[in-house]
């Protein structure tokens, strides 16, 4: 397990932000973590066809946050 201190912000009522950064893989990492109360929020899946920025899928479609969950490198090149 990694020891790291996460940085913690109060976003808003029921939205908390808390980053860090450490090395996983060999290689240097910035970590965010969203904690949603849904008593304030409704969270939602959207998936689209073509390649968009997520802060634009998160504009158009009403939302206050996003993650990009599509790639993820976990090798480094030799």
């Amino acid at each position: 397990m990694i020891e790291a201190k996460w940085e913690t912000v109060d976003v808003s009522p029921g939205l908390v932000s808390k980053s860090v950064s450490v090395s996983l893989f060999d290689s240097p990492q910035h970590i965010v973590l969203l904690e949603i109360d849904t008593a304030y929020y409704r969270l939602a899946f959207i998936q689209h066809e073509k390649r968009e920025k997520v802060a634009q899928l998160v504009k158009s479609s009403g939302g206050i946050a996003g993650v990009n969950g599509g790639f993820f490198k976990t090798r480094t090149p030799n």
